[in-house]
């Protein structure tokens, strides 16, 4: 698989996690992965995918081993992560990082980046809570 091929099937990817493909999105990450473990691009992607459905703790490791391990740490690496820590409760860790970003990176857009995908995945986990609510109230009045 070229780069090329490889950067496309990571979008395509990102998009199936967005739009809860979750066996879709896994599938094409993890083979990302296997072909490219040097690159960030589709460990963030998985983390993505593990912020998407609630798996917060899984995102967090493994975001957290690919940072530790990486020569150059990717900021989207470091922006998925705060998000991580923020949305598994572990606000001290993420405001702790948060403010590193804001420090190591004050000529680029990463602490608005790392801002932007905190609020989404709120978001994000605050409508799914509440179709759960929907859907279970649904349930209890069909029987």
């Amino acid at each position: 698989m070229n780069l090329e091929t490889a950067k496309m099937l990571a979008d395509i990817g990102f998009m199936a996690s967005a739009y809860q493909q979750r066996p879709a999105a896994h599938a094409i990450f993890t083979a990302l992965i296997a072909n490219y473990p040097d690159n960030s691009v589709p460990y963030n992607g998985m983390a993505h995918l593990h912020i998407m459905t609630g798996m917060f703790d899984d995102a967090v490791n493994l975001l957290k081993g690919q940072a530790d391990s990486a020569e150059e740490i990717d900021p989207m690496t470091l922006a998925l992560l705060c998000a991580a820590y923020k949305m598994a409760g572990k606000n001290d860790d993420s405001e702790d990082l948060l403010n590193k970003i804001k420090n190591d990176y004050p000529d680029t857009n990463h602490f608005e980046t790392t801002q932007g995908l905190i609020k989404i995945f709120e978001s994000t986990k605050e409508v799914n809570a509440k179709f759960t609510e929907l859907l279970t109230k649904g349930q209890k009045k069909a029987k």
